[in-house]
């Protein structure tokens, strides 16, 4: 079973922001500019009211073996 090591909240668009500068990809420094980056690559996709839903609480954690 795996535990976490630390677990803390973050939005979609930091999450978003996170990946782009991870895979070093262009999001102009903008939320809205690393949620295109992402979805645009099929990465992510956005929430069901059309929105990519930046503002949106998701669980980050690292996991501890």
């Amino acid at each position: 079973m795996c535990r976490s090591l630390y677990s803390n909240e973050v939005t979609r668009g930091e999450m978003a922001v996170v990946l782009s500068k991870a895979f070093d990809y262009n999001f102009a420094r903008k939320l809205s500019g690393a949620a295109n980056a992402l979805t645009s690559r099929s990465i992510t996709s956005g929430v069901a009211d059309g929105s990519f839903g930046a503002g949106q609480i998701t669980l980050f954690s690292l996991p501890v073996r």
